[in-house]
Protein backbone atom coordinates (compact mmCIF):
# COMPACT_ATOMS: atom_id res chain seq x y z
CA UNK A 1 0.00 0.00 0.00
CA UNK A 2 2.82 2.38 0.91
CA UNK A 3 4.59 1.46 -2.32
CA UNK A 4 1.53 2.43 -4.39
CA UNK A 5 1.12 5.72 -2.55
CA UNK A 6 4.80 6.51 -3.06
CA UNK A 7 4.56 5.63 -6.76
CA UNK A 8 1.50 7.81 -7.27
CA UNK A 9 3.16 10.66 -5.39
CA UNK A 10 6.30 10.44 -7.53
CA UNK A 11 4.28 10.31 -10.76
CA UNK A 12 2.18 13.25 -9.65
CA UNK A 13 5.34 15.21 -8.84
CA UNK A 14 6.78 14.45 -12.28
CA UNK A 15 3.53 15.51 -13.95
CA UNK A 16 3.43 18.79 -12.00
CA UNK A 17 7.06 19.44 -12.88
CA UNK A 18 6.35 18.75 -16.55
CA UNK A 19 3.33 21.05 -16.67
CA UNK A 20 5.12 23.89 -14.90
CA UNK A 21 8.15 23.47 -17.17
CA UNK A 22 5.83 23.64 -20.20
CA UNK A 23 4.24 26.84 -18.94
CA UNK A 24 7.60 28.46 -18.12
CA UNK A 25 9.23 27.53 -21.47
CA UNK A 26 6.92 28.49 -24.35
CA UNK A 27 9.85 29.18 -26.71
CA UNK A 28 9.81 27.80 -30.23
CA UNK A 29 12.76 25.66 -31.27
CA UNK A 30 13.93 24.71 -34.72
CA UNK A 31 15.10 21.12 -35.29
CA UNK A 32 17.04 20.32 -38.45
CA UNK A 33 16.80 16.74 -39.70
CA UNK A 34 18.41 14.90 -42.58
CA UNK A 35 17.55 15.77 -46.19
CA UNK A 36 16.81 19.40 -45.31
CA UNK A 37 13.76 18.66 -43.16
CA UNK A 38 13.19 21.38 -40.58
CA UNK A 39 10.62 21.26 -37.77
CA UNK A 40 9.68 24.22 -35.64
CA UNK A 41 7.61 23.85 -32.50
CA UNK A 42 7.51 24.35 -28.75
CA UNK A 43 10.50 23.12 -26.77
CA UNK A 44 8.21 21.08 -24.54
CA UNK A 45 6.86 19.09 -27.49
CA UNK A 46 10.39 18.39 -28.72
CA UNK A 47 11.42 17.16 -25.27
CA UNK A 48 8.28 15.05 -24.91
CA UNK A 49 8.87 13.36 -28.26
CA UNK A 50 12.52 12.74 -27.34
CA UNK A 51 11.52 11.13 -24.02
CA UNK A 52 8.88 8.93 -25.66
CA UNK A 53 11.25 7.79 -28.42
CA UNK A 54 13.94 7.03 -25.84
CA UNK A 55 11.46 5.10 -23.71
CA UNK A 56 10.33 2.99 -26.67
CA UNK A 57 13.92 2.36 -27.80
CA UNK A 58 14.74 1.22 -24.28
CA UNK A 59 11.74 -1.10 -24.10
CA UNK A 60 12.36 -2.94 -27.37
CA UNK A 61 15.54 -4.81 -26.34
CA UNK A 62 14.06 -5.52 -22.91
CA UNK A 63 10.94 -6.96 -24.52
CA UNK A 64 12.94 -9.37 -26.68
CA UNK A 65 15.07 -10.38 -23.71
CA UNK A 66 11.87 -11.02 -21.74
CA UNK A 67 10.53 -13.28 -24.51
CA UNK A 68 13.81 -15.17 -24.64
CA UNK A 69 13.84 -15.73 -20.88
CA UNK A 70 10.21 -16.90 -20.88
CA UNK A 71 11.01 -19.43 -23.61
CA UNK A 72 14.04 -20.64 -21.66
CA UNK A 73 11.96 -20.94 -18.46
CA UNK A 74 9.32 -23.03 -20.24
CA UNK A 75 12.01 -25.36 -21.60
CA UNK A 76 13.55 -25.78 -18.15
CA UNK A 77 10.14 -26.42 -16.56
CA UNK A 78 9.38 -29.11 -19.17
CA UNK A 79 12.76 -30.74 -18.61
CA UNK A 80 12.23 -30.67 -14.85
CA UNK A 81 8.76 -32.21 -15.09
CA UNK A 82 10.15 -35.02 -17.28
CA UNK A 83 12.93 -35.66 -14.77
CA UNK A 84 10.45 -35.80 -11.89
CA UNK A 85 8.25 -38.29 -13.75
CA UNK A 86 11.23 -40.50 -14.59
CA UNK A 87 12.63 -40.36 -11.06
CA UNK A 88 9.38 -41.31 -9.34
CA UNK A 89 9.54 -44.91 -8.07
CA UNK A 90 6.92 -47.21 -9.53
CA UNK A 91 4.05 -47.91 -7.18
CA UNK A 92 3.07 -51.48 -6.52
CA UNK A 93 -0.53 -52.42 -7.28
CA UNK A 94 -2.62 -53.03 -4.18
Amino acid sequence: MVKKILGVTVLLGIAVFGVTAAVQNPQVVSLHYYFGIIWEGPVVLALLVAVIVGFVLGLVPGFFRHLSLRRQLRQLQRAQSHQVKEAAPPTAPQ
